[in-house]
């Protein structure tokens, strides 16, 4: 019985703890955007690709650069 005296105050620090990240997440706008980085992937448009240097564009077209 004396367990449950200790894991109550745990749990709700705990979830407390949870609802401070979500909001600090939420604030930081860490959900925006989801579906847009998963739609990247599966679009052919070169335009959408960030590939900055020059080996990295290689890379991506299957030549290897030496």
């Amino acid at each position: 019985m004396d367990v449950i005296l200790l894991m109550i105050p745990i749990s709700l620090l705990l979830s407390l703890g949870f609802v401070i990240a979500f909001i600090w997440a939420h604030r930081k706008k860490q959900f925006e955007g989801i579906d847009l980085e998963a739609m990247k992937i599966l679009s052919d448009d070169p335009k959408n690709n960030n590939l900055s240097t020059k080996e990295e564009k290689n890379y991506a077209a299957g030549n290897t650069v030496r």
